[in-house]
């Protein structure tokens, strides 16, 4: 009887870290693709003061203007790879954390939960961290 009892916590508790496991890494995941977006933006945007440049260098007028706003783009840029980097460091710790946790859920007795999660089309394998 107790040994049914553990095995109901257990369930249960694996059951809240699972959804606490995949609310974390859909967190993470819009945080990247956040980044992910400003940086498209802001690279094209260089370009487009690019194009703008050449025309105005032709047209000998000057570029002062549009040289200070690209290389105001350009910190901005590096200030969102470094973000971008973090993000990319938080899945990975987090695929790690959710690889261990299908370990544990295997160890529990709970292999095909566990296998639902880390090897079925999970969200660790969706960001191919895990090996």
């Amino acid at each position: 009887m107790a040994r049914n009892q553990k095995l109901a916590a257990t369930v249960t508790i694996g059951a809240v870290l699972q959804g606490s496991v995949k609310k974390n890494i859909s967190v993470l995941r819009s945080g990247l693709e956040s980044v992910g977006g400003a940086i498209r933006s802001v690279t094209e945007r260089q370009r487009e003061l690019s194009k703008q440049r050449q025309v105005l260098v032709k047209q000998g007028k000057s570029v002062e203007a549009l040289d200070r706003e690209y290389e105001k783009l350009k910190r901005t840029l590096i200030d969102l790879e470094r973000k971008q980097k973090r993000w990319e460091n938080a899945l990975k710790a987090s695929a790690r954390v959710g690889k261990e946790f299908g370990n544990m859920l295997a160890r529990a007795g709970l292999a095909g939960t566990a296998r639902g999660l880390h090897r079925g089309g999970g969200w660790c394998c969706y960001f191919r961290y895990c090996q």
